[in-house]
């Protein structure tokens, strides 16, 4: 009787092991949802929502400063630019954001003046790391007399296509 007795509870106690396995994996599983998918989305939203709110305050703080020059960034750095999110971006982590905006602005302004020069044919001062500044002159090209209208571009179209020599360094 002492045998059947240890072997019955030798089976009942694999059995609760076995059962200790599973509900143990069961357990991590719950854990994994409850931690990594539910509480991890959760705080994912409320950062995503908190990043929105100081991107706004960052938009109503600083969008008449960097406004005016939402046009030439997209000119330099194609139409779908948004000057708006690449400073926002930037001034993460900067301490003082109101100077990082007015560097970055005088960058934009910079690159704006050179793109007007080129326009009109004028010097160009380059910003280059020398001593002396590199000037380069540019020469404009006459247009055909004969040529029909549809030939002829536009001033936007040749200030585009300068900016965008000028930006590659032709």
């Amino acid at each position: 009787m002492d045998e059947k007795f240890i072997a019955s509870l030798k089976a009942t106690l694999t059995a609760l092991i076995e059962e200790n396995k599973v509900l143990k994996t069961r357990l991590e599983a719950l854990e994994h949802s409850v931690n990594d998918v539910i509480i991890g989305g959760l705080k994912d939203a409320a950062n995503e929502y908190e990043d929105n709110e100081k991107y706004s305050q960052f938009v109503d703080d600083f969008s008449t400063v960097y406004g005016p020059y939402e046009e030439i960034s997209k000119i330099l750095n194609g139409d779908d630019y948004d000057i708006s999110e690449a400073l926002y971006e930037g001034s993460k982590g900067v301490e003082d954001v109101a100077g990082f905006i007015n560097e970055e602005i005088a960058k934009y302004q910079a690159k704006a003046d050179a793109l007007r020069a080129l326009k009109n044919g004028t010097a160009v001062e380059e910003p280059i790391a020398t001593e002396e500044p590199v000037v380069t002159v540019v020469e404009e090209t006459p247009v055909n007399e004969g040529s029909s209208e549809e030939d002829e571009k536009s001033e936007d179209e040749i200030f585009e296509e300068l900016s965008k020599k000028y930006l590659k360094g032709e």
